[in-house]
């Protein structure tokens, strides 16, 4: 039963641009990218964190602000977590805030999501200062 419901899975959904939702093992591959800027300008080394409740990639933004993560989640809102100090004064404290990756309730289609560009200047409602981070002097 199961190998006639994969065939038609494969040759007849396929065909149409339709996942077929049995065969999904509730993984899904996300992959966002975007940049950061300080007062207009690109901000380097920025650390941005995808989480899914758990961490599940990290890496800092290049010398022009840009950022890009891969990874794959079994959950399904996963989010971006920013780290960074733009217009944070002597405070050693990192600020930080999160972005939600929209994702269509039941969707099964990898997640490909682009930010954009993103001004950190501005102080975010949802924003806390974050001393497990902190800047080296």
């Amino acid at each position: 039963m199961f190998t006639t419901l994969l065939i038609f899975c494969l040759l007849f959904l396929k065909t149409s641009n339709v996942y077929c939702a049995l065969l999904d093992n509730g993984v899904k591959n996300v992959a966002v990218r975007g940049r950061v800027t300080c007062n207009g300008l690109p901000l380097k080394n920025v650390q941005v964190l995808l989480s899914d409740q758990e961490q599940i990639d990290e890496a800092k933004t290049d010398w022009n602000g840009y950022f890009q993560l891969t990874s794959k989640t079994s959950k399904t809102a996963p989010n971006v977590m920013f780290y960074h100090s733009c217009n944070n004064g002597k405070s050693r404290c990192q600020r930080r805030f999160t972005k939600n990756i929209p994702v269509s309730t039941g969707s099964i289609t990898p997640i490909n999501y682009d930010f954009g560009m993103i001004e950190l200047s501005a102080k975010r409602p949802d924003e806390i200062n974050d001393c497990s981070r902190r800047k080296r002097k």
